[in-house]
Order: C-alpha cells, then sequence, then structure tokens
C-alpha cells in the first residue's frame, strides 16, 4: 500500500507552508532538486576546509577551491558536459593488491556532446547551484576564469572534471510487499545459505564464504541475524539459535585472553583471505569491529538469557575504557596482541558511542557514562568540526591517508543518526550554545531555545498524530538560513493515501503548528508581493 507523503516547510522565525499539486513522487522529486542546490558544508577561508578535493562525483551542487585572479571583478563558469559510456574497471583502486581483479562496468567519460552551461559570480569559489539542475547525469568539466570590468578574462581560476550524479527522479516503485514481509523472507533466504546453515554442526566458519574473513563484523552480524529469525519465525527458533549459540563460541574462543591489553575482543581478521591476507592487517585489529562481537552478545543474551553472553559483552565495553585516550579517542588499528596503536589515525567512535548507550538505556550500566560523554566530545570537536569523517572498513587501508581522501558515509551516516537521536547536549555543546546566549548560565542548565523547542514539540506531535504513519519516516530538522529566515523541514507520511483525507491531515498539522507558534516565540514569515512596494508619493 502507498502513503502519501507529507512535506512541510517552516521558515523560521515562523512556518511556511509547501504546498505543491502533482503526484507523491513528483513532489517529493520537486523537494529532492531544490535540495541539491544547496552545497554540502562549502568551504570559507579560515573557517570550514574545502573537502571535496579528492571527490569524483557530486549529487548535490559541488563548490571548489579555485584560486582567485588577480585585478578580476567577477568570475565566469563555464560546465562543458563531456558525454557518458560504460567501462571496465578494476574492483579496487589501483594501489591495493589484485586478489579479487574481477572488472565491473562504471560509468566514464565519452564523446563530448557540446552541450554547456554559464554564469558569472562574484568569487572563484561559488556553488554552481544556478545551472546544477539543468546539467544531465554523465561526465563534466567546470572551468572558472577571472574577468575585468569590461568582461574581458584575465585568467584562469581553477578547472575540474567530475560526474555529476544521478538525481532522484520519478516514477517511484511503489511496495510489492508490507516492510514486515520483506523482512522475513531476507532473514529466512540468509538463514538457509549453505554458509549460514554450516554452523548448525561446525565450530568453525564455512570459508568458502570469504567474507567471514571478516571475523567481528560478519560472524557478528550471523548471530544477530539469526536472534531475528528466532523472534520473526518461531518454527526455526531452535535451529536459530543452534547457529547463534556456535558462531558465538566460535567469537569468544578466538578472543583475546584476560589480562591482555585487548582482553575479550575478537579478532577483525581470520585466515588469510581477501584483506586478511594483506601485510599491513596481519596481526592486526581494528578497534571499532569489537562492538559488532558486543552487540550479537547482548542480542543472544536477550534471547536466550544466557549470563554468559551478558558478562561478555560487558568485558569487552570494559576494555574499550582502559583503551580510550585522555582526549577520548580511539585508534582506528591497533596489534591485535600488544594494543599499540600502528599510527596516528584516529576511529570514528559512533559504534563504541552507541555501544556505552545500549548498555545504560537497556540494562541500567551506568559506569560507562563519562566514556561516552568524552568519545561524543571528541567526535563533536574534532570529527564533526572538521568535517573529515574518514573510512573505516578493515579492508581500506590507514597508511598515509590524506585529509578528506577516505570520506565515506558510513561514517558520516550513522553519526549524523546519532545525533538526531540523542538525549542531551555535551558539556562542549552547552559551553558554545552559552557562549552565543542560547542557554543558562548554570552549569547543569539545558539549552533552552526557540527554534529548539519548537522541532521537539513539532516531532512529538507528529508521533501522536493519528493520521501520520508511525512507521514509516518522520524528521523535523533546521535546514540552510535564508534572508527571510531560518526554513524548518517537517517530513512524515500520512496513513491514508485518498487525497481527501491526505488533505485533511496535511491542514491539521498546518493549523495546529501555526497556532502554537506565538507559545515559542516564533511568528511565520510571507512575503505578501515579489515586488518593491511602491511609493505613495506621486
Amino acid at each position: 500500500m502507498r502513503h502519501r507523503i507529507l512535506l512541510l516547510i517552516a521558515a523560521a522565525t515562523g512556518l511556511l507552508a509547501c504546498a505543491c499539486g502533482g503526484t507523491d513522487a513528483e513532489r517529493l522529486h520537486r523537494a529532492a532538486m531544490r535540495e541539491y542546490l544547496d552545497p554540502i558544508r562549502p568551504g570559507y577561508e579560515g573557517r570550514n576546509p574545502f573537502w571535496n578535493t579528492f571527490a569524483t562525483k557530486f549529487i548535490y551542487a559541488p563548490a571548489f577551491e579555485f584560486e582567485p585572479v588577480e585585478n578580476a571583478v567577477k568570475y565566469r563558469f563555464t560546465v562543458s558536459h563531456l558525454g557518458t559510456s560504460m567501462v571496465e574497471s578494476p574492483r579496487y583502486r589501483k594501489d591495493a593488491p589484485t586478489e579479487d581483479p574481477e572488472p565491473r562496468r562504471v560509468l566514464g567519460p565519452g564523446a563530448p556532446t557540446g552541450r554547456s552551461w554559464s554564469f558569472e559570480a562574484d568569487s572563484p569559489q561559488q556553488s554552481l547551484a544556478p545551472v546544477w539542475n539543468d546539467i544531465p547525469a554523465g561526465r563534466v568539466r567546470v572551468t572558472a576564469e577571472g574577468l575585468d570590468a569590461a568582461g574581458q578574462v584575465l585568467g584562469k581560476a581553477g578547472e575540474r572534471e567530475f560526474l555529476r550524479d544521478f538525481p532522484f527522479r520519478p516514477p517511484y516503485n511503489g511496495n510489492v510487499r508490507p516492510y514486515a514481509e520483506a523482512a522475513r523472507m531476507a532473514a529466512l533466504y540468509i538463514h538457509e545459505l549453505p554458509a549460514i546453515r554450516h554452523w548448525l554442526t561446525a565450530a568453525e566458519p564455512d570459508m568458502t564464504y570469504r567474507h567471514n574473513t571478516y571475523a567481528c563484523k560478519i560472524v557478528g552480524a550471523t548471530i544477530r541475524l539469526e536472534v531475528l529469525v528466532a523472534k520473526l519465525l518461531p518454527a526455526h527458533r531452535e535451529e536459530a539459535l543452534a547457529i547463534a549459540r556456535n558462531a558465538a563460541r566460535f567469537l569468544m574462543g578466538r578472543s583475546r585472553p584476560e589480562g591482555d591489553p585487548l582482553a575479550f575482543f575478537p579478532p577483525t581478521y581470520y585466515s588469510d583471505l581477501i584483506s586478511s591476507s594483506r601485510a599491513e592487517n596481519r596481526g592486526k585489529t581494528m578497534t571499532m569491529e569489537a562492538c559488532a562481537a558486543g552487540n550479537a552478545f547482548l542480542d543472544l543474551y536477550d534471547a536466550t538469557g544466557d549470563r554468559i553472553y551478558y558478562d561478555r559483552a560487558l568485558a569487552i565495553a570494559e576494555t574499550y575504557s582502559r583503551l580510550q585516550h585522555a582526549d577520548g579517542s580511539f585508534p582506528i588499528k591497533v596489534d591485535f596482541e600488544t594494543g599499540e596503536p600502528v599510527n596516528g589515525c584516529k576511529a570514528m567512535l559512533t559504534p563504541v558511542m552507541e555501544y556505552f548507550g545500549r548498555l545504560e538505556d537497556r540494562y541500567g550500566v551506568t559506569r560507562y557514562r563519562d566514556c561516552l560523554a568524552r568519545a561524543a566530545e571528541w567526535m563533536h570537536g574534532n570529527a564533526l568540526e572538521s568535517f573529515d569523517m574518514t573510512g573505516q572498513f578493515e579492508d581500506m587501508t590507514v597508511l598515509g591517508q590524506q585529509p578528506y581522501q577516505n570520506l565515506t558515509n558510513c561514517a558520516s551516516a550513522p553519526y549524523a543518526s546519532w545525533l538526531l537521536k540523542k538525549p542531551g547536549r555535551t558539556a562542549a555543546e552547552l559551553a558554545a550554545l552559552r557562549e552565543k546566549g542560547l542557554a543558562g548560565t548554570t552549569p547543569d542548565a539545558e539549552p533552552v531555545v526557540n527554534l529548539y523547542a519548537l522541532r521537539e514539540y513539532a516531532a512529538r506531535y507528529l508521533k501522536g498524530h493519528p493520521g501520520i504513519h508511525p512507521d514509516l519516516m518522520q524528521m523535523v530538522r533546521m535546514l540552510q538560513p535564508t534572508p527571510e529566515g531560518i526554513p524548518v523541514e517537517v517530513y512524515c507520511f500520512t496513513r491514508e493515501t485518498d487525497w481527501v483525507a491526505y488533505e485533511a491531515v496535511q491542514g491539521a498539522v498546518f493549523d495546529h503548528l501555526f497556532a502554537v507558534l506565538p507559545d515559542f516565540g516564533l511568528r511565520a514569515y510571507q512575503r505578501s508581493s515579489d515586488r518593491e512596494p511602491q511609493s505613495s508619493e506621486s
């Protein structure tokens, strides 16, 4: 069953409705195309460094670190479409070992199409927003030239080639079946795989499935999947828990012994396959991978009540508390026997923050609260501040990486999710808010910010609204400030697909949010006309 999406835009010092006609997919597409025009954390000299030096494709309008041209008063940007073609590409980077040389088809440059788009701007670091949504997907080249007052070219500010990535476009496929049914089908499919059923009678992983070489992650995922099967598919419960127990026994048996620097940590690498065979990985382990095993043990404890799994999960947390540096950070990769870091690279800490949080929220374990707070402060003051959330995969090298060379959403997306769900403010965040006059001066005071309070209220209102679907995404967030105010986006789905019912829910939500604005010290901004007001004088 399809659900209508309800997308409201609030404008900051208030609320502004986005009432567009057309189908759900069309409205969603238009909203996405508007959002693509906002650069992702554009660079500012002395404040935000440019993070996209190594980026090869963009779905949001990019801005680049082009250099000013002497005596230039403006800049002309020209984007040329280079065409597209499918080319063979190695699966891994050129400097990686060739143990898996299977090629794959990727989008590459083709014959130039002759199409181009131009605009002028005051800065060589202007984003491509003025023409971005006019450019079809494919390889493009952007050139920025400095101009004098007469429009003559003084020199080139910069040039860059990249893939203008594919935007999301309707029509979108509707659900073939309910999400719960799809989850059960997927869980059963994986449960029936030979490499999973292997655990019913074996004490070691089936290495014909080569990814079992990443023991913590893959064997941990196997345990969590089988616990899910036991919950969702009662007919398979005993079999699923037998698989989970045997996989857990393997991880515990391969873990470092009590008293070691990495006591009770299972290995990141097992056997001699894929990346486990690389010299840089032998005898090493990725610190954050132990969370995968710890969460698997907690899941198995929840399903069985067997205390051995809970105790092992606590032991892993205890090792994390000893491994944490004074500044709240953790090394990304360490020697599996000594616990010594292999270099100065730091881990992205969302997995361990979520792990400590789960222990407290679900099991009442509070002794790691300080560890969580210090990890959160390090992430806020370092990874978030620098915007350099480097990849954490076990098959990526951590040697010789330059800043922003190894960015990935696999590190940034979980951290963004954690920020959206975290209950309170860190000490650093509170201090920053107090400095701006947005929080109380007492140490324990929580910030009471009108816009923040409205967002929290709106999120709770949507959660309890009978016309809003509780199982589909609900989100209330601030967008980039505009001259008119700070936009606030309210994103959710209605239960009913009937157009009249949908409009009724939308109207009710608007009416309510407009009505409560004064309670938060906010007001709606409304532009009465696009024309300048005329003078009353004749």
